[in-house]
């Protein structure tokens, strides 16, 4: 694994998959993680040590990918990492290949002889393992493989079973110990994307978005789209609390959790769901990293506020000194230490960024924007904005889009 770091390989499969990814080392004592603990739950005399000896799992070789599939329906990837006897293993899993429906459910139970007493820990952990699609999985599996292996004959794929392991009872204090825990650990999913979007962080945001799916609310009308949308409303409302727990204005969070609302329920199906989805994320984050104004003073907090609730009419110090209570001077001298740039400097910037925004997120005309951002000279505008971007308002707009 040294050329490819298993940290990257981890936060590649939860950000894009959702998938959990684990390298279990020998003698495989972190092998529960290869369910959590469910087998052990459901069977208090199971070893995860004996996943290796099992019949289906002897004989892993370097440079086969193993897809593991179990009598629970549980589905798994492994990859024998290159090096001497006895191997790390690289474990993708567990993930289901479809949605854990009620006509699911009862057929695990029944072929595992699952009785009601286990069946609420089982249901519960069914809700926390992500759904991928199979070809999608193949996919990525197959890009890992070519990284760790240097290269990766599709012919060394080998499909296999695990016979079931989950006969007997689990005692009902330990079931619902397993449901907590369970609960606890999709709540410190959603705490970690939380703190991630608070700090202005879209990059690990995203890592933790992957394990963030509408399978962590309840559905409430049977209709998916509709449950989408009823979940992109309530991701909306969390993402509003991170972002005041950032140091945003109020007011900042408002007009753009507005917009955000107003944007879900236009939402046409759930691939445009999915992305709305990620642009919630990078518009918290960005508005996190671009107006928090925790850590100043209350002088240069409220100067600040008042420049982005203004930016069309007239900024000048003493204007706005005046309309705060503070002496200029005081104000001046006060903005400078503790931003580091001028007033004016800062003003300038704040107007370009916003028209460059504007020009990405809307169509309105360029004399609309200019005027928006509180320039209303047009010529003088795309003058500036070309001197700080290298293209005119017009061109930039025209430009082809990144990515």
């Amino acid at each position: 694994m040294a050329d490819v770091p298993f940290a990257f390989i981890r936060d590649m499969m939860a950000a894009a998959l959702g998938v959990e990814a684990h390298l279990l080392r020998p003698p495989y004592k972190d092998a529960q993680e290869f369910d959590y603990r469910l087998s052990r739950i459901l069977r208090a005399d199971f070893d995860y040590k004996d996943i290796f000896s099992a019949s289906a799992m002897r004989g892993l070789e370097e440079g086969t990918v193993y897809y593991v599939h179990n009598t629970l329906e549980l589905n798994y990837v492994f990859m024998p990492v290159p090096g001497p006897k006895p191997r790390s293993v690289l474990l993708f899993g567990p993930f289901l290949y479809e949605a854990a429906s009620g006509p699911f459910f009862e057929r695990v139970l029944a072929q595992n002889r699952i009785g009601k007493g286990d069946a609420a820990a089982l249901r519960t952990f069914y809700g926390t393992v992500p759904e991928v699609a199979e070809p999608t999985m193949a996919a990525a599996a197959h890009a890992v493989a070519c990284q760790l292996y240097g290269a990766h004959d599709p012919a060394r794929v080998v499909h296999r079973t695990l016979a079931s392991t989950v006969t007997g009872r689990a005692q009902p204090d330990e079931a619902f110990q397993f449901s907590m825990e369970l609960l606890e650990r999709r709540y410190r999913d959603e705490n970690a994307l939380l703190a991630a979007v608070s700090r202005g962080d879209y990059d690990a945001a995203v890592r933790h978005l992957g394990r963030f799916s509408i399978k962590n609310f309840t559905p409430r009308t049977g209709e998916l789209l509709r449950d989408v949308k009823n979940m992109l409303i309530v991701v909306n409302t969390l993402l509003r609390k991170a972002a005041e727990s950032g140091g945003v204005h109020p007011v900042y969070i408002d007009q753009l959790s507005g917009a955000l609302a107003v944007k879900i329920e236009r939402v046409a199906d759930t691939v445009e769901a999915n992305r709305l989805g990620l642009e919630m994320l990078r518009r918290y984050c960005r508005l996190v990293r671009n107006d928090a104004h925790s850590g100043y003073s209350q002088a240069v907090q409220k100067t600040l506020s008042y420049i982005s609730l203004h930016l069309s009419g007239e900024l000048s110090l003493r204007s706005i000194a005046a309309a705060l209570g503070f002496n200029a001077t005081y104000l001046s001298a006060q903005f400078s230490r503790e931003r580091g740039e001028t007033l004016t400097a800062y003003i300038h910037t704040l107007r370009l960024q916003t028209a460059r925004r504007l020009l990405d997120e809307t169509d309105l005309p360029v004399a609309e924007v200019a005027a928006r951002v509180g320039m209303v000279d047009v010529a003088y505008f795309s003058r500036l904005f070309k001197k700080k971007y290298g293209l005119s308002p017009l061109r930039y707009r025209a430009r082809p889009a990144e990515g």
